[in-house]
């Protein structure tokens, strides 16, 4: 079974097959130098972009002067409670994504992971050198059972994270269609989702979409390594004989 034939309906008929896929690429994978550590280093440096990030939005929070502005589109807009489907629908699809991406595609793991945490790193540089106050109406999102519940951010703007994930996980998972088709939906309709509430100027979606594919590659030149696994994890690893 190739990356581009696991399909729904794959994992709904074919358990058996399934299975020997999974503990197929899993042995593909496990043959690969330094596996294990590089996993455990896309970790640490995951955990330390979101400390960094988070870490960032609340120095934004602080800052003493930020306009409002007005927005074209925003103007246009009602302002509509998204909240549910804002909140819970990014969680549901990154948490999603990262499983499917260990089970099914462990040798893409360490460069997904750092990925995603160079986007983080990359957002929260852009918090820090962004001043502009919240849209006007903005409605308050998130929950206490959320992953990051009562952490309302009103200063956390540019970029939009809500467009930024789901699209950075297309771009990651470009070659294979159902996969990008779905993460470049959710984007777009979180994206739009953010708009509805007000939580995010135009500006900040449309800068997601611009952002993700430069961070995308800027993972990929400072983890060549990593990539590379990725992209042709059956490569036999040839030692070089002295």
């Amino acid at each position: 079974m190739s990356e581009k034939a696991l399909s729904i309906r794959a994992v709904v008929g074919a358990p058996p097959r399934l299975m020997q896929y999974i503990l197929e690429k899993w042995r593909k994978a496990l043959l690969r130098p330094h596996f294990f550590h590089s996993v455990l280093l896309a970790l640490v440096l995951f955990y330390f972009a979101i400390s960094f990030m988070l870490n960032c939005a609340r120095y934004a929070e602080t800052y003493p002067y930020t306009p409002r502005i007005h927005d074209f589109l925003l103007n246009l807009l009602p302002v509509v409670d998204m909240n549910a489907f804002a909140t819970f629908g990014i969680e549901l699809f990154i948490w999603t994504f990262y499983l499917m991406t260990l089970i099914f595609f462990p040798e893409r793991f360490a460069f997904v992971i750092k990925t995603f945490a160079v986007f983080k790193i990359a957002r929260g540089l852009a918090l820090v050198m962004t001043h502009l106050g919240p849209p006007l109406c903005m409605l308050e999102d998130g929950y206490p059972g959320s992953t990051f519940g009562g952490m309302f951010f009103t200063k956390d703007l540019f970029f939009s994270g809500h467009t930024g994930y789901p699209i950075l996980a297309a771009v990651l998972f470009w070659d294979i269609p159902w996969m990008r088709w779905i993460g470049l939906t959710v984007g777009l309709m979180l994206g739009f989702s953010t708009l509805l509430m007000h939580d995010h100027y135009t500006i900040d979606v449309f800068g997601a979409i611009v952002t993700t594919p430069v961070a995308y590659f800027i993972s990929r030149w400072l983890f060549t390594t990593d990539y590379l696994a990725g992209v042709d994890p059956y490569r036999p690893v040839v030692r070089q004989v002295e």
